[in-house]
């Protein structure tokens, strides 16, 4: 079975049309910018070439770009430099693959708090959560950074980062996990920063960075009602997924049901970067991995997907309901690759969910982080 896209339509009362038109572009790593005001879907090209880094974008609630970033760079919607931290702010180290998020100001439609992991290369024990305020109004509308609130969220945090909505409907949690910990953390986010900060000790055997030579890591995925949040762990380290229930009220997180990839599967072995997303009504979810052939081989593919249902929320009950979805590759589906193939795939602006080269942590908090599948896993 060949799968080469998913596509899923629902309607989301819950959210209001200004809302989902903030999250209406998509910038990818390549320059690719993919456009959901447009039916069908636009795809275009940006003029700038040094994007192999995961990307958040961010639009005004008429579905308008306003800027994207990367981690080392800041762009406006003509792809215009607005900030690059090397030379501007080195003091704040590089940007980490994917560990990107955009969120809006509550009060004024001009302000966007940018949450950025980040640190010194060469040094992946001291990564850190930043927080900068990105004002629209400044340089002529093009808009830049305002340094004076530049704070740092935490120290220490791992290469993971996703937002849940708060339960009264405003406030933003700000996830991410504890450096080479099992520990989840929860920052309820309002327009003056960083107001509470919880955490979870989840109990996971994942207590360290997946790869000893690498931090790089899948991104955490957040349902849309936010109540659930999938770990999508990576490679033959770890062969298991963890799937938690969040509290969106008092920010904590559940113990995890493990959703295992230790069996071997339609004769392939399971590899390389996981991901995962949740159907519109958060009852479903599907997981995608890259395979080898054999256990020891670290260059084949393609990519396989699932499904879960969610409805009865316990081990048994979600394993059980697994359903083998097909497969996809960059190019020719079921063609070997050097490096193992994961394709990602997210719930989009219109409703959808597409398989993509791409995925964003969590589409209804009105950003996304982007990450480019052309670089290779380690």
């Amino acid at each position: 079975m060949r799968l080469w896209f998913l596509l899923v339509l629902f309607g989301m009362s819950s959210f209001s049309w200004g809302q989902r038109k903030q999250a209406a572009v998509w910038v990818f790593g390549q320059e690719i910018k993919l456009d959901f005001n447009e039916i069908p879907v636009k795809f275009s090209r940006l003029p700038f070439g040094d994007g192999k880094q995961g990307i958040a974008s961010i639009c005004d609630s008429n579905g308008v770009l306003q800027f994207f970033a990367n981690g080392y760079d800041i762009r406006n919607q003509k792809s215009q430099l607005i900030v690059r931290f090397q030379q501007q702010f080195p003091q704040y180290g590089g940007g980490s693959f994917g560990c990107n998020v955009i969120v809006p100001y509550q009060s004024n439609p001009s302000l966007y708090q940018y949450f950025s992991i980040r640190g010194p290369f060469g040094n992946l024990g001291r990564f850190s959560i930043y927080r900068f305020l990105i004002d629209m109004r400044l340089n002529n509308g093009l808009g830049g950074i305002d340094d004076a609130e530049t704070k740092v969220v935490y120290d220490r945090a791992d290469l993971q980062i996703a937002c849940m909505l708060h339960a009264n409907e405003k406030d933003t949690w700000l996830i991410s996990r504890k450096w080479q910990s099992d520990t989840l953390i929860a920052f309820q986010v309002v327009d003056t920063g960083i107001v509470s900060t919880i955490y979870s000790k989840t109990g996971s055997p994942a207590s360290i960075s997946n790869i000893p030579v690498d931090a790089y890591d899948s991104q955490l995925k957040s349902s849309p009602n936010s109540e659930f949040m999938l770990n999508p762990r990576r490679r033959k380290e770890f062969p298991f997924h963890e799937l938690y229930k969040f509290n969106r009220d008092s920010g904590s997180f559940s113990k995890p049901i493990y959703i295992s990839d230790t069996m071997k599967t339609n004769q392939f072995y399971l590899n390389g970067y996981p991901d995962g997303a949740f159907s519109p009504d958060s009852k479903r979810l599907y997981i995608s991995t890259g395979t080898r052939k054999n256990s020891n081989l670290d260059s084949e593919g393609p990519g396989h997907f699932w499904q879960y249902s969610l409805e009865d929320y316990d081990s048994l009950s979600i394993a059980e309901s697994r359903i083998y979805l097909g497969l996809l590759g960059r190019g020719v589906p079921n063609k070997p690759e050097h490096w193992p193939f994961s394709p990602k795939m997210q719930l989009a602006i219109a409703d959808s969910l597409f398989c993509q080269p791409a995925t964003t942590p969590h589409p209804k908090h009105f950003h996304s982080s982007l990450i480019d599948n052309d670089r290779p896993p380690y």
